[in-house]
């Protein structure tokens, strides 16, 4: 394994860690639409639906939740930075390529 994969692996574990830990002091105050929500009297017309009982849903009231939550974050950010550094690079090697 060559050293810049094992310091990739290495950042995405610490990455992970710390938002898993610093997703347990999360508010469990209401985010910002069910604030305006409570405020203009709509609230209690939210009805359930199939995905209530997931972990992500409203992110939870437990740890598990928050820290799946913050996991899959992650996961979905660096997946898609990782995709647009990939395209983006493919095309500027392109465009080098032609132009040499």
């Amino acid at each position: 394994m060559n050293r810049n994969l094992r310091l990739a692996i290495v950042a995405v574990v610490v990455i992970a860690v710390v938002g898993v830990v610093f997703s347990q002091f999360a508010s469990t105050e209401p985010d910002g639409l069910e604030f305006v929500a409570e405020q203009e009297g709509f609230a209690g017309a939210a009805e359930d639906h199939s995905l209530d009982d997931s972990p992500l849903a409203g992110y939870g009231d437990d740890g598990s939740s928050r820290a799946i939550a913050a996991v899959v974050g992650i996961v979905v950010t660096l997946g898609l930075g990782y995709g647009l550094f990939k395209i983006l690079g493919r095309s500027n090697s392109e465009h080098s390529a032609v132009g040499d």
